[in-house]
């Protein structure tokens, strides 16, 4: 992989995560008892500043008390995390010249620390899921995001914890990725276990 040109993270899983992580969303949505797609769609896809405009989207009217979950959603964003090596990494990677990109899949409220932890400065575009109405693995956000960083997909090689979403997906565009496998559970060809295996890729 010696011409890559960019390096296209994933956030959770990848660079940063949630310590004792609450889960809010999923149990909100299991109590609202609605269709576990259409919630998704509606929390990763939509920009829904609280749970409260959640329910509104999912169950207007439903007289649900978010209170504890939105607590339980503040407290998960408090608890997140940079992984140990996530600075030194991304910081290597610049130092060499390459153009860095994130996309992530993910609800609106997590999308702060990206910024409040440092990350923002690091990267040269960044794509959030409930911004853009697109999520991996859709093969339009990997389009987006090569064609923002000004390279083709085979110069820029995503990096994450999901294969379907940070290998297979990016794959079909002629993207190649690097499945991030922290805890070693599969013998993958194109697995690390840790972020700075990633300087060894490009």
């Amino acid at each position: 992989m010696g011409n890559v040109k960019a390096v296209v993270f994933d956030l959770y899983g990848t660079l940063l995560y949630i310590a004792d992580q609450r889960k809010p969303y999923e149990r909100l949505i299991a109590q609202l008892g609605v269709d576990r797609e259409l919630a998704r769609t509606a929390a990763i896809k939509q920009n829904h500043a609280t749970l409260q405009d959640i329910v509104h989207a999912l169950a207007p009217g439903h007289p649900i008390d978010v209170s504890s979950y939105q607590h339980d959603l503040e407290e998960d964003v408090r608890n997140v995390r940079l992984y140990p090596e996530t600075l030194e990494v991304l910081g290597q990677l610049k130092d060499k010249g390459l153009k860095l990109g994130m996309i992530s899949n993910l609800a609106t409220a997590y999308g702060a620390p990206f910024s409040a932890l440092g990350l923002s400065s690091f990267f040269d575009h960044a794509i959030f899921s409930y911004e853009a109405g697109l999520e991996k693995p859709q093969p339009e956000i990997y389009h987006r995001m090569v064609a923002n960083l000004g390279v083709t997909p085979l110069r820029a090689l995503m990096v994450g914890d999901k294969y379907r979403n940070d290998v297979e997906g990016p794959g079909k565009i002629g993207m190649p990725g690097v499945l991030l496998d922290r805890k070693g559970k599969t013998s993958h060809a194109l697995s690390i276990r840790d972020l700075r295996e990633v300087l060894n890729r490009i």
